[in-house]
């Protein structure tokens, strides 16, 4: 199972116990929303909310988180978590086990890992006695992995947004602000 599909059971779980229903894109704007912020982080988050039986908005995790939820998370604030994130599967699960390190750091942090050659080079380039030094390398690689990722993002959407908003929708929200 991967670190998303565990926050979707968890997200699944709590929405059933606080009598919640969660569809699809719900379940997509929680993911996309809280997966930046540690998925490990928000799990325990969730858990908060399970014991007081309160289903939280993504603004309830993130101030539990003590993130500002009118400031995302920066882009370098992103890449500390997921080296903290790399760091932690390359301790645990080490160089025989790269099924479960895919498992425990998501699929996207995993494309970071195939894009640098996979999990044993990743391992090879993380050994050596400067770590401070690697580590703020692998965050800049980090950094620069997301600002592409990013851009490809933009990029593969198709057409104008303009053309995805139904007339009609403009039009009532047009008149409920007259």
């Amino acid at each position: 199972m991967t670190a998303n599909e565990n926050m979707a059971k968890m997200l699944v779980a709590l929405a059933d116990v606080c009598g919640k229903r969660l569809n699809e894109t719900a379940m997509e704007i929680y993911i996309m929303e809280l997966t930046p912020l540690g998925i490990d982080r928000v799990n325990k988050a969730l858990k908060k909310f399970f014991l007081l039986n309160k289903w939280p908005s993504v603004v309830d995790i993130q101030k539990e988180l003590g993130c500002s939820p009118v400031e995302p998370l920066s882009t370098e604030e992103i890449a500390r978590n997921d080296l903290t994130v790399l760091m932690e599967a390359a301790r645990k699960d080490g160089w025989n086990n790269p099924q479960r390190a895919k498992e425990r750091v998501g699929e996207k942090i995993w494309a970071y890992v195939q894009a640098c050659g996979g999990w044993v080079t990743f391992l090879e380039g993380i050994e050596g006695d400067n770590q401070p030094a690697i580590q703020a390398q692998l965050r800049e690689s980090l950094k620069a992995f997301k600002h592409k990722e990013a851009r490809q993002q933009y990029e593969s959407l198709s057409g104008n947004i303009l053309d995805l908003i139904e007339p009609r929708d403009v039009a009532k929200a047009l008149k409920s602000t007259q």
